[in-house]
């Protein structure tokens, strides 16, 4: 058993604290008066099996509003907000700016601690909108003393993250889970060949459905691959359905429905191997972000979605259903950066 499994488990077995995770800080965001005492029990208990020399005081906080590792949690009588540490935010987007404007190489070493911040900022505030755009920065990692040049995926990434550090965006999530709007079911499908991209919502007893032939030009930003591209189609439709009825899900959760177990990994990981797949999982989130929507993915089995019949040009189930048509729209060129 590891050092943090077995504090984990004396915090929680012995001391009954509701922790889900340790790593190697001890961090509780509530009300201070209420967190206090789990942390004194905690730092009491650690100090008397590794000594009083095993916790810092900096990593040992307590109170509301909380700043971690540059993101500041704040627990409200309505809301629970997670927003960036402003001087934090600064800091990192100087930082990036350096490395785009006046150096022309990032040296491995900086590109692992610049990506582990914005890992962590990315995870906690951008749902998964800056996952794909980590990618870069973990390769730099990787790149050999004399190849760490700032590159152009490097370099898009960076001027994304410039950009978006600089917005002060923030995640709040209502306390009362009934001040929630009904969630937006939206189920995607492809087809490999003819390649065609479907989408049908389901919100608060409307439906509607949509369907369409992605452009040559959308099919060229694919890699090559054995698969009649489907994954991309899956990535595409999912895209579609999100661009076609943003009306309809803004301010809601979404709720995606994927049969295809590739896109549904990479949207769940909020990136991808393959570059093309990369750029539109990150323009999904990106969007999701943008119209102001939450992202959930869940998986459906082929056979039981009802995206399949119009992805296959086929309407007659969805009419019988009242389903109503609507003009396929992509909002964003979702296959560039």
């Amino acid at each position: 058993m590891g050092q943090d499994t077995f504090l984990r488990h004396v915090c929680v077995s012995l001391l009954k604290v509701a922790l889900f995770r340790y790593v190697d800080d001890y961090f509780g965001v509530d009300d201070a008066d209420e967190a206090q005492h789990a942390l004194d029990c905690i730092v009491r208990v650690i100090h008397a099996i590794m000594g009083r020399g095993a916790i810092a005081p900096s990593k040992s906080l307590v109170g509301s509003p909380l700043t971690v590792l540059g993101v500041q949690i704040t627990i409200g009588t309505v809301s629970i907000s997670v927003t960036l540490d402003l001087d934090k935010a600064q800091k990192w987007t100087s930082q990036i700016n350096y490395y785009l404007d006046e150096a022309a190489c990032m040296p491995a070493a900086e590109a692992a601690t610049l990506a582990g911040r914005l890992s962590f900022a990315a995870q906690h505030i951008f749902r998964r909108a800056g996952r794909a755009l980590l990618r870069p920065l973990f390769a730099q990692q990787h790149a050999p003393l004399e190849g760490n040049r700032v590159g152009p995926n490097l370099r898009v990434a960076l001027n994304w993250w410039s950009r978006i550090l600089s917005l002060g965006i923030s995640e709040a999530w209502p306390v009362n889970i009934s001040d929630r709007p009904p969630v937006a079911d939206v189920f995607v499908d492809a087809r490999g060949w003819p390649p065609r991209a479907a989408a049908v919502i389901h919100v608060e007893g409307r439906i509607a459905y949509t369907s369409f032939m992605p452009s040559d030009e959308i099919l060229a930003s694919f890699l090559d691959r054995a698969d009649s591209q489907i994954m991309g189609l899956e990535l595409l439709s999912a895209a579609l359905g999100l661009s076609t009825f943003a009306e309809l899900i803004e301010h809601r959760t979404a709720r995606l429905w994927i049969d295809n177990r590739g896109g549904e990994c990479a949207l769940l990981r909020g990136s991808a191997a393959s570059s093309g797949h990369n750029c539109l999982v990150h323009n999904i989130w990106g969007f999701a972000l943008e119209h102001g929507f939450g992202l959930w993915v869940e998986r459906v089995v082929s056979r039981e979605t009802i995206a399949d019949e119009p992805s296959r040009e086929l309407y007659s189930t969805l009419d019988e259903m009242g389903a109503v048509w609507m003009e396929p729209s992509l909002q964003r060129d979702f296959v560039r950066w």
